[in-house]
């Protein structure tokens, strides 16, 4: 004789399945197994987007609250709408069946909706400290990118300000070591501006920071490669 392990009900010719949600057990994947009469089960439905049936397994009442819960919102919703879902980039129709669904379904959105809004705020806790880190690292750049991913506008500002800072003062410090370098080692260096071809002679007392023919700035790693080339 079949019994519903559900509901109780019994019968010779009582038709049943099984539950097919997959549970934890000692670290190792299970299913439910517990026994279902039609009446308690819910139908899990996989057609092709021509419309076969590829797969059909059951869940338990138990189970099917659980199982929902592992859908994104804007599947759930598209669930809720249409009676479907499409999976797979299109190439699968998913659909449940069963009694009671749409109460179990607006019970699941609720709790997804509550869950999505906590992942996305622990999301921006931890991408707001790992901004954070990076100032103090001096990684400014990195910095004002992830305050910009969480809409931190004035502190990417005040991060890509502190980077164009250093980079003035590193690019200061790094032109007067080469005209130093140059005044000491009693070169001429003879540099072509990129930008509008004209030549100037680079000595110790003759220092450019920008070109006098075209007024753009004197590119500091070429002029550092022709002290190099020269010594």
């Amino acid at each position: 004789m079949a019994v519903c392990d559900n509901c109780g009900k019994k019968g010779f010719f009582l038709e049943t399945t099984q539950c097919k949600f997959m549970t934890m057990v000692k670290n190792q994947d299970v299913h439910c197994d517990k026994v279902l009469c039609d009446d308690c089960r819910y139908l899990i439905r996989r057609y092709s987007n021509k419309g076969s049936l590829k797969t059909e397994s059951s869940i338990c009442p138990n189970h099917i609250y659980k199982f929902l819960l592992d859908f994104e919102l804007d599947k759930l919703e598209e669930l809720e709408e249409h009676g479907q879902i499409m999976m797979d980039e299109g190439r699968t129709i998913f659909v449940i069946l069963g009694e009671n669904l749409e109460k179990i379904l607006d019970n699941a959105i609720d709790d997804v909706r509550l869950l999505t809004a906590k992942k996305m705020e622990d999301e921006l806790k931890k991408k707001t400290e790992q901004a954070n880190n990076l100032f103090k690292a001096a990684r400014y750049e990195d910095a004002a990118l992830l305050f910009e991913q969480v809409g931190m506008w004035e502190e990417a500002g005040r991060a890509r300000r502190k980077a164009k800072e250093t980079v003035s003062k590193h690019i200061h410090v790094n032109a007067n070591d080469l005209f130093s370098q140059i005044k000491r080692e009693g070169l001429a260096i003879p540099y072509k501006c990129p930008n509008c071809a004209g030549v100037l002679k680079v000595t110790g007392d003759r220092q450019f920071t920008i070109c006098p023919y075209c007024g753009s700035d004197i590119d500091l790693k070429t002029l550092s490669n022709l002290i190099d080339g020269l010594l």
